[in-house]
């Protein structure tokens, strides 16, 4: 071949080469473009009974307007789906152990743990037994995901299309399995106890006690008999569980108004993450219409406003499960009871795994519950709880947006089981109150902390919820709740639960005292409060500890005196997160050892700490077992306050101390659901956004250390307020955007305003909600 044919040929190859790039380049490029949401035009779709509108705001916020209940609730459906649907799809695998399918062999531990817990059987179980009215709302918003689905066909969102796997159509069960993974997410089942017996094991009663406020441990029989058992066998290491959320919401009387209408503000703290836990929308139809937060996956507005009512929740931290202790009489057949032996109820299930083997697995249940093995430092066991129950939620959120007197949810409320939570309403007829909402266990006789043996004690049922604990203003003028105790109010009845710190109720309540009368603007600035009673009563304890100590501890000292508390944008703040972090480390090493565990997280670490320093433990905290000399508490203390003061210089560099504060050391870091995908997941994620604040202030941020460095990951999951006077000026806050595709402009388009603490508006009324509408879009019934 002569050079002219070569260099021809070559040319040939290269345009073929441009060809081929160009083309992977744009099949690339519709493939990350597929499945965008519909904001605009019309769809005729099957299934609706009328027309729907959906305006749209600059935020991709949905004012959804039908003309029955039924329409809306399918336009929801649809709407979540166009939106969320890696969200719905990710949720439901969850709750029914069904991740490791599309995730692979990093999620079968999670799904047998899911399998033995049966929260998909429990869904299926509360569709067979739910109301009309609920019914009639999971038949209608299953009909609006699916009609999506149909709709879409093969044009899915990439990270849909990414788990190797179409989504199956949607059902009723699928709906209700959320309700228990909320539970799950605020209750975890059995967790708590099993913690506490390895934290007995480890370092017995005494440390228990400490880590329950003093409180009296009560080892019934057969948990006695098990220590004595395991007594010396070597401690388990075991994942370490992720802190629970925690929330804020305020009530405020028209006493205490400017407007003279109540005033209501929520912030509900949960792990931070993308896409958005919650969906915010308007629901418009004659038989409900509320504005707010909903959840995917389900066809209500959780918390929000309707016509006449606002409401927030928080946790309560209620104990809704309990385990009891087994003993096999014939292996893997039956258990031991007192009148013979007890049948296990046995099924056979097949997890099957992407790129892997499937797994078999057999899952126990007893009379009591689910049976879970003995294995990782713990005995065989069945679990009771309060999630895994038939339950009807609907009635009461129905009632909790519909009717306008607040004696109208007494009835409801027997019906909503799990989680229970706090609910603060605020009403325009000047109304305000708390009420415990999901029913408390009737333990027949024991304490419920612990785990007793299963013919020692048993469960009688659920409570009546007209017993809950319960206030309406208590004549100050104001409600608040921030998972503080409600044992005591309105209830002479045990109440057992694992309340946070009162420091954050401290300082909602001592802003709410200093305000006098407040505006939304107001309960807007006190939901962004860093001020700390935690932090007053650190220093103090520190300062009364540290009188003595050497130079450089000395240095530490001085930033401490000249702190206030509050964890904002002050070096003393700094300091105080790297000493907490030091002292933790140096009071709790060894007993994380003898563990096998992180006992506790943060929150509940620090809180003992105090108890440390100020002379209330019960157990000696602070001398090591491995050191043959007995250390002093102040020998540890100045060796943590010369850690803190190098970690703050290491983590600073060389800037001034005067430029030290809690957003230098901590960051926000939000990971998308699917971060474990290389390359792809850490570009899903978002952070770092510095932050100040801690998990004891009214704006609260909970982490872990990295280094030098606190990766904040717990928090405001959103924030709202709202003046009854004015519910068109109803403010909100979301970390990330309404869009779970990541080439959406809503993605995350509200999480730089949610960590500045820009609110935007979400109005009730027509006029307003027209006014604000960019986008619009029209479903209309295709026959």
């Amino acid at each position: 071949m002569s050079w002219a044919g070569a260099r021809r040929w070559g040319l040939r190859l290269m345009a073929g080469a441009l060809v081929l790039l160009v083309l992977a380049a744009f099949l690339c490029w519709r493939f990350a473009r597929s499945g965008m949401p519909w904001r605009e035009g019309v769809r005729r779709i099957s299934g609706l009974e009328a027309p729907v509108t959906v305006r749209f705001d600059t935020h991709g916020v949905p004012q959804v307007e039908a003309s029955s209940l039924a329409d809306l609730a399918f336009a929801i459906g649809f709407l979540h789906a166009n939106d969320r649907m890696l969200q719905l799809e990710l949720g439901r695998r969850a709750g029914a152990g069904r991740l490791a399918e599309v995730l692979g062999s990093s999620m079968v531990e999670f799904d047998t743990r899911l399998r033995r817990l049966g929260l998909r059987r429990a869904a299926e179980r509360s569709v067979a037994e739910i109301g009309p009215a609920g019914g009639l709302l999971l038949d209608r918003y299953a009909a609006g995901v699916n009609a999506w689905l149909d709709e879409r066909g093969s044009d899915l969102p990439p990270l849909v299309r990414l788990l190797g796997s179409r989504p199956e159509p949607w059902t009723p069960a699928d709906s209700m399995t959320f309700v228990g993974l909320m539970a799950m997410q605020l209750e975890p089942p059995g967790s708590a106890e099993e913690r506490r017996m390895r934290v007995l094991r480890g370092i017995g009663p005494l440390g228990l006690s400490d880590l329950l406020d003093g409180e009296a441990v009560e080892i019934g029989p057969a948990l006695e008999a098990w220590l004595a058992a395991e007594s010396a066998s070597p401690a388990t290491s075991v994942a370490v569980e992720p802190p629970r959320g925690g929330s804020n919401a305020i009530a405020v009387g028209p006493e205490r108004s400017i407007s003279g209408a109540p005033l209501l503000a929520g912030d509900p703290h949960l792990g931070l993450g993308l896409p958005a836990q919650w969906f915010l929308c308007g629901l418009h139809a004659p038989e409900y219409e509320a504005v707010g937060a909903t959840l995917p996956g389900l066809p209500i507005v959780v918390i929000g406003t309707g016509p006449t009512r606002a409401w927030s929740f928080t946790n309560t931290g209620l104990d809704s499960s309990d385990l009891f202790l087994e003993r096999w009489a014939t292996e893997g057949e039956t258990l031991e009871r007192a009148d013979g032996p007890l049948p296990v109820t046995t099924r056979h299930e097949t997890i099957r795994v992407r790129f892997g083997d499937a797994v078999e697995l057999d899952v126990h249940s007893s009379d009591i519950g689910p049976l879970l093995p003995a294995g990782k430092g713990l005995p065989l066991r069945s679990l009771r709880f309060a999630g895994a129950a038939p339950c009807d939620p609907f009635p009461f959120f129905l009632a909790l947006a519909n009717e306008p007197d607040s004696a109208a949810l007494d009835g409801p409320l027997e019906t909503f089981l799990a989680p229970a939570q706090n609910l603060l309403f605020a009403q325009s007829d000047g109304e305000i109150g708390r009420r415990v909402v999901g029913r408390v266990p009737e333990r027949t006789s024991h304490w419920g902390r612990l785990p007793v043996g299963a013919q020692e004690s048993t469960w009688d049922g659920f409570r009546p919820a007209r017993l809950n604990p319960r206030s309406e203003g208590g004549g100050r003028g104001f409600e608040i709740n921030a998972n503080n105790d409600v044992g005591a109010s309105g209830s002479s009845l045990p109440f057992v639960a694992e309340f946070a710190d009162p420091s954050r109720a401290l300082e909602l309540e001592r802003g709410l005292e200093a305000a006098g009368e407040l505006d939304r603007a107001g309960l807007e600035a006190l939901q962004q409060r860093r001020a700390s009673d935690f932090g007053v009563r650190l220093r103090e304890a520190v300062l009364a500890q540290g009188e003595a100590l050497g130079t450089r501890a000395a240095e530490a000292l001085e930033l401490l005196r000249g702190w206030d508390g509050a964890y904002d944008d002050s070096p003393g703040a700094a300091l105080a997160l790297c000493l907490a972090f030091e002292l933790r480390e140096r009071l709790f090493a060894d007993e994380r050892r003898r563990i096998g565990a992180e006992f506790v997280g943060d929150r509940a670490s620090e809180a003992l700490i105090l108890r440390v320093l100020s002379d209330e433990a019960q157990m000696d905290w602070f001398d090591r077992p491995d050191t043959e000399e007995r250390e002093l508490l102040e020998e540890l203390l100045e060796q943590a306050l010369v850690a803190g003061i190098e970690r703050c210089e290491q983590a600073f560099g060389g800037q001034p101390r005067e430029a030290w504060d809690p957003a230098g050391l901590q960051a926000w870091e939000l990971d998308h659901a699917l971060v474990r995908l290389p390359v792809l997941g850490p570009l899903l994620s978002r952070g770092p956004l510095p932050t100040a604040g801690h998990w004891s202030t009214p704006y609260a941020v909970w982490g872990r250390w990295e280094n030098s460095r606190r990766t904040a990951f717990g928090g405001a999951s959103l924030r709202f307020s709202v003046d009854l006077s004015d519910l068109d000026a109803a403010s909100w806050q979301l970390p990330g955007g309404q869009s779970g595709h990541p080439l959406d402009e809503h993605y995350d388009d509200l999480l730089l305003p949610w960590s500045r603490g820009l609110s935007f508006r979400l109005p009730f009324h027509a006029p307003a909600r027209e006014a604000l509408q960019t986008r619009r879009l029209r479903l209309e019934p295709a026959d």
